[in-house]
C-alpha cells in the first residue's frame, strides 16, 4: 500500500468513526476521541511518527509533568513509552521484519538477574520490587522497543534531530527566563526555577543571588544539566555534518541554547564534564589546541554574560584540594563536604557488602544515616537519609560487584562497538563516523555527570543506550552490505576467469 493509499484509508476510517461518535456522544468528546484514534492509526501506518512522538515526550518529561501537575493517572504516564509497541507491531506483523535481540539486551537481562539476586537480602522487599519493576519498564522494555523501531538511517537522523530540538527548546525557555527575569514563567512545568538555597546550596556572599534552572525533571538543576549535556555533542556534530546551510545554522543555534541551559543550572559537575568533552574532542582531532583555548575563552565570556554567578560557583571548586591537603589555600564548602560524605558512605556500604550488595533501593532508607554518621567517614554531620549522589558507589552498594560489573560491562561493550564503527567509516563515510563519535561523547558526558548523580530517571540513560545500539546496528548492516557489494564483482570476475581457463 502506497503512502497516498494509507492516507486515504485513514481518512475513511476517521470519518466513519467521527460520524458514529457524534451520533452517540458529545461532539467535543467525539472529536477528541477521533483525533486520538487517528494518531494511533498513524503510528501503525507510519511507524516513524510514533517513534518521534514518544522520543520527544520522554525527553521533555511531558508525561511525568502531566501526572504531577495535571492529575493524569500515574499508570498512564509510566507506561507512555509502551506506545512504541504500535510501530513495533507495524514492523513485525505488517512489514514482517524480525525482532531484534542483541548482546547489550542480553547483558541487560543479566543485570536484571543481579537485581533479583540482591533483592534476596533486602530489608524492604516491596521497595526492592518497585525498583525492579521500574527497571523493567524504563530499562528493558524501553530499550527493546527503541532498538526495534529505529531501523533505518533516516529514522536515526530524525530521532537525533528530535532530541536536539527538544533540548534546544528547553534551553530557549531557560534563556528567556534569564534575559527577561521572568522566573515565574515555567512554561507548563518544563522550566521551573529555584534559588541557590532551594537547590541545596547557601551562597556565602550575600551579594550573589543565583536562580538555578531546574528543567522538566522535577526541577532538579543537576539532572537538567545532565540531560542537556548528553545532547550537546549530537547538536555540535550536526553543525559539521549537515550539508544544508540552514540545518547547520539550526544546529549551531541549538548548540548555543543547550550550552546556555547548562550554564544556567549552575552545575559545577556539568561544567567540568563539558570541559572534559572538549578535551576529548581535541584528542580526537575535531578541535585543535588553539580552538579549544578560544572555546574555553568564549565559554568563560558566555558564563560572565549569561550566568555571572557561575563564576562564584566555579571558584568554590578550589576547595576540593582542601580535602586532600591541610595546606590548601581554600577549604571545601559545606556542599562539597556533604557530597563527599554521602559518596564515602555508599562506598563503605559496598565494601561491607561486596558481592550482591544490600538490595535495590535499600541503601538510602536503611543504611545511609548510619554510615554518614561514622566519624571515620563524616566530613559533615548529616543525620538524615541521603542518596549517594554518585551512580557508581550507590549502584555498587545496592547490587554489589555483580550488578555494578554488569552495568559497566554494558557500557564498555557499546563504547567499544561505537569506537569500532567510527574507525570503519572514518575514511569512507564521514557522516556515519561523526554520528558514532557524537554518541560516544554523549555517553562520556553522561558518565562524567554520573560521578555526581545517582541513577534516578534511568529512562534517560537507557534511551541513550538504545539510540547508540540502534545506530551501531544500522551502520554494521550497511558495512556488511557494502562488503557484499564489493565482493560481488570480484566473484563474477573469478568465475569468468575460471571459465576461460577451462576452455
Amino acid at each position: 500500500m502506497t503512502a497516498r493509499q494509507k492516507v486515504g484509508f485513514l481518512g475513511i476510517l476517521m470519518s466513519l468513526a467521527l460520524a458514529f461518535l457524534i451520533a452517540q456522544f458529545d461532539a467535543v468528546l467525539a472529536l477528541g476521541a477521533v483525533v486520538l484514534l487517528g494518531l494511533l492509526i498513524l503510528m501503525v501506518a507510519f511507524p516513524e511518527i510514533g517513534t518521534i512522538i514518544v522520543i520527544f515526550v520522554l525527553y521533555t518529561n511531558m508525561a511525568g509533568i502531566a501526572v504531577n501537575r495535571y492529575g493524569i493517572p500515574a499508570e498512564i504516564g509510566k507506561s507512555f513509552s509502551l506506545i512504541l509497541g504500535l510501530p513495533l507491531v507495524s514492523y513485525l506483523i505488517v512489514q514482517r521484519q524480525k525482532l531484534v535481540i542483541d548482546r547489550t539486551f542480553l547483558l541487560m537481562l543479566v543485570f536484571l538477574g543481579a537485581l533479583l539476586v540482591s533483592s534476596l537480602v533486602a530489608v524492604d522487599l516491596n521497595l526492592a520490587l518497585d525498583e525492579i519493576i521500574e527497571y523493567l519498564v524504563e530499562g528493558l522494555a524501553l530499550y527493546l522497543l527503541l532498538i526495534n523501531v529505529i531501523r533505518k538511517y533516516v529514522t536515526l537522523k530524525r530521532v537525533i534531530w528530535t532530541l536536539i530540538l527538544a533540548a534546544s527548546m528547553l534551553g530557549s525557555f531557560t534563556t528567556y527566563q534569564e534575559l527577561t527575569n521572568s522566573y515565574d514563567q515555567e512554561f507548563g512545568g518544563l522550566a521551573p526555577r529555584h534559588s541557590l538555597e532551594e537547590s541545596g546550596t547557601v551562597a556565602e556572599d550575600e551579594d550573589i543571588q543565583l536562580n538555578r534552572a531546574g528543567g522538566p525533571v522535577d526541577g532538579n538543576p543537576n539532572r537538567y544539566a545532565q540531560i542537556l549535556m548528553v545532547i550537546f555533542p549530537l547538536a555540535l556534530f550536526r553543525v559539521w555534518a549537515e550539508r544544508s546551510i540552514w540545518l547547520r545554522a539550526l544546529a549551531l543555534g541549538a548548540s548555543i541554547l543547550i550550552i546556555s541551559g547548562i550554564l544556567l543550572t549552575y552545575s559545577r559537575g556539568a561544567f567540568v564534564t563539558l570541559v572534559l568533552v572538549l578535551l576529548v574532542m581535541t584528542f580526537l582531532r575535531y578541535i585543535r589546541l588553539h580552538q579549544i583555548l578560544i572555546s574555553v575563552g568564549a565559554l568563560v565570556l558566555l558564563v560572565s554574560m549569561v550566568a555571572p554567578g557561575y563564576l562564584y560557583r566555579l571558584d568554590s571548586l578550589r576547595g576540593v584540594q582542601g580535602l586532600i591537603s591541610s595546606e590548601a589555600d581554600a577549604e571545601p564548602d559545606y556542599v562539597t563536604r556533604s557530597r563527599v560524605t554521602e559518596m564515602l558512605a555508599a562506598l563503605n556500604v559496598f565494601l561491607d557488602h561486596p558481592i550482591i550488595g544490600v538490595g535495590p533501593g535499600q541503601y538510602t532508607p536503611y543504611y545511609s544515616i548510619d554510615y554518614q554518621l561514622d566519624p571515620e567517614i563524616a566530613l559533615r554531620y548529616i543525620p538524615k537519609t541521603r542518596r549517594a549522589h554518585t551512580l557508581y558507589f550507590e549502584l555498587g552498594a545496592e547490587t554489589g560487584a555483580i550488578g555494578l560489573g554488569t552495568f559497566l560491562a554494558i557500557l564498555l561493550l557499546i563504547m567499544y562497538r561505537l569506537w569500532r564503527t567510527r574507525r570503519r567509516w572514518i575514511q569512507t563515510r564521514v557522516d556515519r563516523a561523526n554520528i558514532a563519535t557524537a554518541l560516544l561523547l554523549s555517553i562520556f558526558g553522561y558518565l562524567g555527570t554520573a560521578i555526581f548523580l545517582h541513577l534516578s530517571y534511568q529512562r534517560y540513560f537507557w534511551l541513550l543506550v538504545a539510540l547508540t545500539t540502534a545506530a551501531i546496528q544500522i551502520f554494521e548492516a550497511e558495512f556488511v552490505q557494502e562488503e557484499k557489494s564489493a565482493e560481488a564483482p570480484n566473484m563474477k570476475g573469478s568465475l569468468l576467469a575460471e571459465q576461460a581457463a577451462s576452455t
